[in-house]
């Protein structure tokens, strides 16, 4: 029972900063690294890992001290392996994933700005699942207690960017579910969570799409069919060929 409560606590954190949104575009204003971190999401979720790694790769070779490249190349092998359900890339998703957490260590010492604390705590939350799933479960709630740190420091930073909400929502909604003896041990936050979640819709560039899902999830697992029914309906118009 112990070893369940903290895997229903702990894996929202590894999706605290998922990056790849089904409807990211590249939008004509941006140039650089934001260009080629948005073709990058798009390429994920269209699965064309080829496309993937070579932006990824470009992107560290251009950006060798910012965590992204890292973080998204390791976010294509997490994608890969949870989509299709093998192990097989845990050598370059272990590698990359510390690439992105040493990197985001040293961007938020140089640069702390609210964007690094988010892929610091994005990289931390992956991480944790990592090392959950490998039986290390004291450097798994290590790694637990760092991402959230990091997310709530990129909120204090910056009040207006959303992003981090999204995680510290899957968090909070986590560990609502947590019970023992059939008596939940953390107070319920399922309405807070849900304007949070609204939030991160309608204000990120990012994390719209994800933030979609989740409500969808929360609404049917909460008995809200109606309303989950209102977000199925935009995840259909969003993407009217895509299987889920």
């Amino acid at each position: 029972m112990i070893r369940k409560s903290l895997f229903i606590i702990l894996v929202p954190l590894s999706f605290t900063t998922n990056f790849t949104i089904l409807n990211a575009q590249v939008s004509p204003g941006r140039t650089g690294r934001d260009s080629l971190i948005l073709r990058t999401i798009e390429n994920i979720q269209r699965e064309k890992y080829d496309t993937v790694f070579t932006l990824t790769e470009s992107l560290q070779k251009k950006f060798p001290n910012d965590p992204s490249g890292y973080f998204l190349a390791a976010d294509a092998y997490q994608t890969i392996m949870r989509d299709y359900r093998v192990r097989k890339y845990e050598a370059e998703f272990d590698s990359l994933i510390n690439l992105s957490v040493d990197i985001s260590k040293q961007s938020v010492e140089k640069n702390p700005i609210a964007e690094y604390y988010l892929i610091y705590g994005a990289s931390e939350g992956y991480r944790c699942l990592h090392l959950f799933r490998s039986g290390k479960w004291l450097k798994a709630i290590g790694a637990a207690i760092q991402t959230l740190k990091m997310l709530r420091k990129a909120q204090e930073l910056d009040p207006n960017f959303v992003d981090p909400l999204f995680g510290l929502a899957l968090y909070d909604y986590g560990k609502s579910k947590v019970q023992l003896l059939g008596l939940g041990l953390f107070s319920d936050k399922t309405g807070q969570i849900i304007e949070n979640l609204k939030k991160v819709y309608i204000q990120s560039d990012f994390l719209s799409t994800n933030a979609l899902f989740s409500l969808q999830l929360i609404y049917f697992e909460t008995g809200q069919i109606d309303k989950m029914r209102e977000v199925n309906k935009k995840l259909l118009s969003l993407f009217p060929d895509h299987p889920v």
